[in-house]
This record gives structure tokens, sequence and C-alpha cells, in this order.
């Protein structure tokens, strides 16, 4: 029964999203999208999906342990500084229904819908309605490792759920500036951390864009409202615990603190970069680009060993065609002021990630998080292909 409900929930949202997106892309598209999750969330119930194997399990035993718990102790216990949220929020329908896969990753499923659907919202506050190109349309619909983490119990689509709904809200403050807004945008950003803490340096890119963008506020007004926001972010950075930014919180960031991460890591047959740690400050700044570019371009044609290093290097390919266009059409991204503030905000939380992570493996995931707001930023400059899904 447990199974039903949640596969008819997931069903009636994904046939609303589609009836919405029909006007906007027409039914083709969204019903293909919704489709390939509503088929992965179903297989994943009776099979681990790749990308989804130790970590998922993990996530779904520590669930099951604390479900055992009083209902208070389980919602108490909830910690946000640490990798455990989704535990929790399952633990808690756990203890309300049963032990059931079918609820984590039905969950997951309906946040995947959402998040296709959103990305085409954010892709209009941008650009502007009606300019949707149904070709990003259809690399977030079938996008392989989105798709994936729609049907396994991992909390990449919680992240990217969060922060694709921050970045709707950062491009409306972008195009007309006003502080509920800002908020809105910052609580998105916030849930996001409690996913994963590194999140939260996404905030950073809305006071950097007041600062230094195209914003609407001028002159003194500029000034104090970007320190008004850097200020609020350091309050928050002081009074929370962000788990994976604890020792950055702590004081502890340093070269002699990079470099040790560095050499602590493991050499696996992802691994890249292995001993190139900062001596410097020079060697920070001169290592962040390319450690970014190995983040977002990683796996290389000779790094494929396996099946699966050729489903990353499809990826990979996806992101070098986005980096170009990027690069190539950047005076147009830095006039608009929405695509210039979410531009500002995914290359400080990249760079982050970038000096946290050394594999390809893991890094798959974390550029996975930006995937959708890097798609809508080259968004216009994709080629212009029409999609016919029936017959004449």
């Amino acid at each position: 029964m447990i199974f039903i409900f949640f596969l008819v929930l997931l069903c009636l949202i994904s046939l609303l999203v589609v009836m919405r997106l029909h006007a906007t892309v027409g039914g083709g598209i969204p019903a293909v999208a919704v489709s390939i999750k509503l088929i992965l969330c179903v297989v994943g119930v009776y099979i681990v999906l790749p990308f989804g194997g130790n970590d998922g399990l993990t996530f779904e035993r520590v669930a099951w342990e604390w479900s055992r718990l009083p209902l208070l102790d389980i919602i108490s216990s909830v910690d946000v500084s640490r990798s455990y949220v989704i535990s929790s929020i399952t633990a808690v329908f756990y203890h309300l229904m049963e032990r059931n896969v079918a609820i984590p990753i039905f969950i997951n499923g309906i946040l995947g819908v959402l998040i296709f659907y959103f990305s085409l919202v954010l892709a209009e506050e941008v650009w502007g309605k009606g300019q949707i190109n149904k070709l990003f349309a259809v690399i977030v619909a079938m996008h392989p490792v989105l798709n994936v983490h729609s049907a396994v119990m991992l909390r990449e689509n919680y992240i990217v759920f969060f922060v694709v709904l921050a970045s709707v809200y950062l491009a409306r403050y972008a195009h007309k500036p006003r502080v509920g807004t800002a908020f809105i945008f910052f609580f998105y950003v916030l849930l996001a951390s409690f996913f994963h803490g590194g999140m939260i340096l996404y905030a950073v890119g809305l006071p950097l864009f007041v600062l230094f963008g195209n914003s609407n506020i001028k002159g003194v007004t500029k000034f104090f409202a970007g320190m008004g926001f850097v200020a609020v972010f350091v309050v928050v950075m002081t009074y929370m615990d962000f788990g994976k930014l604890s020792d950055v919180q702590d004081g502890e960031l340093s070269v002699e603190y990079l470099a040790e991460k560095e050499a602590g890591r493991k050499e696996a047959n992802t691994a890249y970069l292995v001993g190139m740690a900062p001596s410097s400050v020079y060697d920070i700044v001169w290592q962040a680009p390319v450690r970014s570019l190995f983040l977002l371009a990683k796996p290389f044609p000779w790094d494929v060993r396996n099946p699966g290093h050729a489903l990353v290097l499809l990826d990979a390919m996806l992101w070098w065609f986005i980096l170009f266009l990027v690069w190539r059409h950047r005076s147009v991204i830095r006039e608009n002021p929405a695509a210039f503030a979410i531009l500002l905000s995914c290359l400080l939380t990249i760079v982050a990630f970038a000096y946290g992570t050394g594999n390809f493996g893991t890094g798959v995931r974390h550029r996975t998080k930006f995937v959708v707001m890097a798609l809508v930023l080259v968004m216009p400059f994709l080629p212009k292909v029409r999609f016919s899904l029936t017959p004449r």
C-alpha cells in the first residue's frame, strides 16, 4: 500500500507539472521528463541504481535505526550541521508508516519532477517569458545524473531543489531589488546548506552582485546594501554550524590546512591532481581555476576505464560545452543582471567544492548541484532545435 500511495502521489504531481508546462514548451518534453523519473523510481525500489550505492544504503540504514526511537526524539535529534538530515526525514516517515525504501525514493522522484518544473521557471526569470529554448528543456529532462538522483536515496535532489528555488529569487532580486526577495533567497540557500554545509557559500553571490554587478541599487545605497547582506552572512556563519565548513568557521582555513587536506586524499582510480598541494597563497589563487576545471570537466577521454566512467564522460562533455558557451557569450551574461548574479554565486561555490574534491566519482555529484543554473546561463546560446513527439 505504501508503494501504491507514493506512486500515485508522484503520478498526480507529474500530471500537474505536465499540464502547467504545456503552454510553455508543449506537453511532450515534460511528459518525457516525468516518465523517465517515474520509471527509474519504480526500478530503484528493487535495484540499487548507479551513483546510489554505499551512501544511499548508509542513509537508509541510519533512518531505520532512528525510526525506532520515539517521534519527538527523532525530531529533536535532527542535526542540520551534519550529513544525515535526509535520514532524519526518512526516519519520521518510517516511524509513522513502515520501513519501505519506496518512501525516500519516491520523495526524491517528486523533488526531481519539481526540479524540472522550477528549472523552466528559473530560465524565464533570467531571460524573459516565452524565451525557453526547447533543447534546454530536453537536456534538463534527460540529464542522466539528475534522473538517477531522482531514484536513489541521496540528498542531492534536496540540495538541487532548494538551490534552484534560491536562484529563482536571486534572479527576481537582480531584476527588481527588494529586501523580502533577498531574504527568501537566503532562506532557500540555508535549507540547501542543511543537506550540505558548503552550499551556504552560494549566498555570497547576492552581496557580490550588489557591490560589483549591474544592480539597480546605486551610489551609497549600493554600498550599504552590500555591506548589510555581508553582515547577515557573517552573523549566520558565526552562530550556525555548517558541518562541512566547521574547520573554516573555526578559523582553521590556511595554506597548511589545504595542504593537509590534499595529503589525505585517497589515490582511487578516479582521483586527479594527486599531490598538487598549495604551499603559498599564490598557489591557492592559481590552483583555483585549475581545480574548478577538473571538477567540472573530468574525466578526460583517456581516463575512461569502465562503462561507468563513460557515462561520467558524457556529463563532462556537456560541461565542456557549457564552459565554451559561457566564455564565448560572457559579455551578454554580464549585461543580464540575473544571469550575472547567478554566475557569481555559482563561481564562488564551485571553487569551494573544487578544493574539497579530488576525484571525479565524487565530482560528478557535486557539479550536478550546479548544472541547472549553468544550463540556464547558456540557454539562449544553445542550438535551436525543433522537437515533435506527435505526428503532424
